[in-house]
C-alpha cells in the first residue's frame, strides 16, 4: 500500500494482520538539491531515499568506515576512531525490520540513517546508525534522511525520538530539533574513552503533520 505523506515523499508499506502492524517497504523522494551545493563538495542534483536491502551491508559497512574516519578526525583522536567502530553495531537487525535507510545519487549509495522502536518504553524510538559519505558531506543528505525517518516513525505512532550523537554530529542533530540530555564517556575495549551526548526530540502526532 503507498501513502501519500507530502508533496516530494511517498511510504509503501505492508500490512501485517497477525501482528496488527504495518512494515515499512520503500521511502521514497526525488527533489533538487541543487540550491544546497557548495563548492569543494559533490553535486547533489537527485536524491533518492530507499529502505536498505541485505545485500547493500558490505557496502554499507565500508561507507561506515569511511565517513568516520574522515568526519570525525577534528573531535577525536585516531585510536577513539578506529576503537569506536566497535560501537557500531545493529546494521543487519535494522535491515530487516525495513527501518535503514538509505541515500542513493546516480546509483551510488552516499548515506544512511535508521530507527529503532523502543519496546520498553511507548511511543519512543532510537536514531540510529547515521552516516554520509564525506564527498557529499553538508549537502542536505544526512537532513533528507532524518526527515524520511521521523514521518516514518510518525506513522508507527512515535511521539519521542532519542539518540547518541557523536561530537560532529551533535550541532547537525541540534539544528534538527534535538536538545542535549547529557554528555557521557562510553568506555572502549581499548581502555579509550569516546564521547557522546545524549539528545531527545518530541514530535507531532502523524495526524496534525501536513
Amino acid at each position: 500500500m503507498v501513502i501519500d505523506f507530502g508533496p516530494s515523499h511517498a511510504l509503501l508499506a505492508q500490512s501485517d494482520p497477525l501482528n496488527h502492524s504495518w512494515r515499512l517497504l520503500r521511502i521514497t523522494r526525488v527533489t533538487p538539491l541543487c540550491e544546497i551545493f557548495r563548492p569543494g563538495k559533490a553535486a547533489v542534483n537527485h536524491l533518492t531515499i530507499q529502505t536498505a536491502g541485505i545485500e547493500n551491508l558490505p557496502y554499507l559497512r565500508k561507507l561506515i568506515s569511511h565517513s568516520v574516519r574522515q568526519l570525525q578526525r577534528d573531535y577525536y583522536a585516531p585510536p577513539q576512531i578506529h576503537a569506536a567502530l566497535e560501537l557500531i553495531t545493529g546494521l543487519e537487525d535494522l535491515i530487516l525490520a525495513g527501518s535503514l535507510l538509505v541515500a542513493v545519487v546516480d546509483g551510488e549509495i552516499v548515506g544512511c540513517g535508521g530507527w529503532k522502536i523502543d519496546l520498553s518504553v511507548s511511543g519512543s524510538a532510537e536514531i540510529r546508525s547515521f552516516f554520509v559519505n564525506p564527498h557529499f558531506a553538508r549537502n542536505g543528505v544526512a537532513t533528507t534522511i532524518l526527515s524520511a525517518c521521523e514521518t516514518a516513525c510518525r506513522r508507527l505512532g512515535v511521539r519521542r525520538l532519542y539518540l547518541s550523537a557523536t561530537l560532529s554530529g551533535e550541532q547537525f542533530y541540534t539544528k534538527r530539533g534535538f536538545s542535549e540530555r547529557e554528555r557521557y564517556q562510553q568506555h572502549l575495549s581499548t581502555g579509550d574513552d569516546f564521547e557522546l551526548v545524549r539528545m531527545t526530540k518530541n514530535i507531532e502526532r502523524a495526524e496534525n503533520f501536513a
